[in-house]
């Protein structure tokens, strides 16, 4: 039995935003604004259009969206998610982070490990895709990481 090792933060102790990778900062907190709807979306769109250019921010948050559709449609239990300013990190918004940034990679074992534990196994591939396309995306975007004020007031 191979064991998989997780390339983030130790999940065992208090994870905390500012101390997760840049690209991991901006798919948590995203993913927190978003989901606290329509205005929540409309801060996000402001702050990435602002911060990176409209044309790459329309890019990011179509690839975003085709993720958390296919992710929605195949996620077999409730996933929880931290405050949009909230300093910490919740277990299951590491492990989206884990499994974008494993996909993004091409590391197809710890990114299906982590699809494996919230992604029901007919949608995985579709899943997984999609997670490929928006890790790629977040690592080339060369992002610098923030301080934990910055990170909590990003998207804001």
């Amino acid at each position: 039995m191979t064991r998989v090792r997780s390339t983030a933060i130790d999940r065992r102790r208090k994870a905390w935003l500012a101390e997760t990778r840049p690209a991991d900062q901006l798919l948590i907190l995203t993913l927190r604004r978003w989901l606290d709807g329509p205005d929540g979306q409309e801060a996000v769109w402001n702050g990435l259009a602002r911060e990176i250019g409209a044309v790459p921010a329309r890019r990011l948050l179509k690839t975003f969206e085709c993720f958390l559709i296919a992710l929605s449609r195949g996620v077999r239990r409730t996933l929880t998610r931290h405050a949009a300013c909230c300093p910490c990190v919740g277990a299951d918004e590491l492990l989206l982070a884990d499994m974008v940034r494993a996909a993004g990679r091409g590391d197809h074992e710890t990114a299906g490990a982590r699809a494996a534990e919230v992604v029901r196994v007919a949608d995985r591939a579709i899943v997984l895709e999609r997670a490929e396309k928006l890790g790629l995306l977040l690592d080339d975007m060369g992002l610098d990481p923030v301080s934990g004020v910055e990170a909590r007031a990003r998207l804001h």
